[in-house]
């Protein structure tokens, strides 16, 4: 019941960090506003892609092999700071060259194109990096007790920063527009980076030393980031590409709602996730009690309490969006009724996928997340210009469906499981929820 102790700390985390987040999330709406919603969707997702393209997939990496004890953790911090430092320069000057020669959106809103936020984009992915650098250190060990701490404290942190912004621009003391709130997100980024920079000096012995890991180690470990690189990108571009495209084919305005209904339904991966954040690590290590039929059951049963907490968010979306988000962002009611049709099944692939990438089948993922990229793709092209966001939010859950087939297929053959095994509810899943819930109370 280890591993499932540990879930439920992780989870519990998640559940405190996500209300807090769902607070921040009505705040930043509605001191944005549609408008203000689509700019700094357009810049989180930058950020996002930016910080995948460059982290090279090093931070799984450091994770499995952290998990493994394979790598000395006084070598860890300045490797990670050269690789950062490189990584914000990289950014400042791609985003200025490509705002000089080019029209495009492609990194910020057209309005924003200017030195301070090419600036402010390049911090953020930086402190992005390096954040997840020390979270997968975290995760490696085990550490779960402080980094879940630092979790909630952030995302209370936020809360009450973004309050702030609020109260100041409902009482009309400052203009609070995408700009501000680009300089406010990259300050809280680096807040965020350093104090879990003390805790891990403080709880991991990481200390700032000039050694780095040894070549081998290196190659072994660029070889292990390439593979889940690929799949992590083309993931992550999986469900994030439509927001380009939104905003090339229908506009700003439009994109706010539709990055509301998004995130509001990927939200909801909390559970999975947090089984996949233990899970991974701990069966990299070989942990006792972790295993695939161990990773199948885990899997249904998150699956069971999606569908349980999804039906009653879907029959009231429209009444709930618009009493929390203001009546402006109604219209997002109905693409997120149908992102939960590919979102909620999505769940199995995200702890399908981590067990497979702890046994070093990263591939399998990254077949999975081109299939899904091809098809988000093509089905955004077809049904955008004429659905609009409606046609995005089906063409990402359809894909996300295609995803999760092509993971689920291939656990069960790895695992000598039925695909319906690795779905559907087993005899003694009941009895294994009660023995866990008994087990994390004592």
């Amino acid at each position: 019941m280890a591993v499932g102790r540990e879930v439920a700390g992780v989870f519990t985390r998640n559940v405190v960090t996500l209300v807090l987040s769902f607070g921040n999330s009505i705040l930043l709406t509605r001191t944005l506003g549609v408008e203000g919603k689509g700019e700094f969707a357009l810049f989180s997702a930058s950020v996002g892609l930016l910080s995948l393209l460059l982290g090279l997939g090093l931070d799984n990496a450091l994770r499995y092999f952290v998990a493994r004890e394979e790598v000395e953790r006084d070598r860890i911090l300045g490797f990670y700071l050269l690789v950062v430092v490189g990584v914000g320069l990289t950014v400042f000057g791609v985003a200025r060259v490509n705002h000089l020669a080019f029209t495009n959106e492609l990194l910020l809103p057209a309005a924003r194109q200017r030195p301070l936020f090419e600036a402010v984009l390049a911090g953020t992915v930086a402190a992005n990096l390096f954040f997840a650098a020390l979270s997968a250190v975290f995760s490696g060990t085990r550490a779960f007790g402080p980094l879940n701490r630092a979790m909630v404290g952030f995302s209370a942190l936020s809360l009450v920063v973004y309050g702030v912004l609020f109260a100041l621009e409902v009482t009309g003391r400052v203009s609070v527009g995408a700009g501000e709130i680009f300089v406010v997100y990259l300050g809280l980024q680096t807040v965020n980076a350093l104090v879990l920079l003390a805790l891990g000096m403080r709880f991991l012995g990481l200390r700032l030393t000039p050694r780095l890991p040894g070549r081998a180690l290196l190659a072994r470990m660029i070889r292990y980031a390439g593979q889940t690189f690929g799949a992590n990108l083309a993931q992550f571009l999986n469900y994030r590409v439509d927001i380009w495209i939104v905003q090339a084919v229908v506009g700003t305005a439009p994109l706010g709602l539709y990055s509301l209904a998004a995130n509001l339904a990927t939200m909801l991966w909390v559970l999975p996730r947090s089984t996949s954040q233990v899970l991974m690590p701990s069966m990299a290590a070989g942990d006792e009690g972790t295993s695939l039929p161990e990773a199948a059951r885990l899997a249904r049963l998150v699956f069971a309490a999606m569908v349980v907490l999804a039906l009653p968010l879907a029959l009231g979306a429209r009444w709930w969006i618009a009493w929390l988000y203001g009546g402006e962002f109604q219209p997002a009611a109905a693409p997120f009724v149908l992102l939960l049709l590919g979102c909620v099944p999505f769940s199995l692939c995200v702890i399908q996928a981590a067990a497979l990438a702890a046994l070093d089948r990263q591939r399998i993922n990254l077949t999975a997340s081109v299939v899904g990229l091809v098809a988000t793709v093509v089905l955004d092209l077809l049904l955008i210009p004429r659905y609009g966001i409606a046609g995005a939010a089906l063409a990402s859950s359809i894909s996300y469906l295609l995803t999760t087939a092509v993971v689920l297929v291939a656990f069960a053959r790895v695992g000598g499981l039925s695909p319906a095994a690795c779905v559907l509810p087993q005899p003694g899943d009941l009895r294994y929820v009660l023995d866990g819930v008994q087990s994390v109370l004592r």
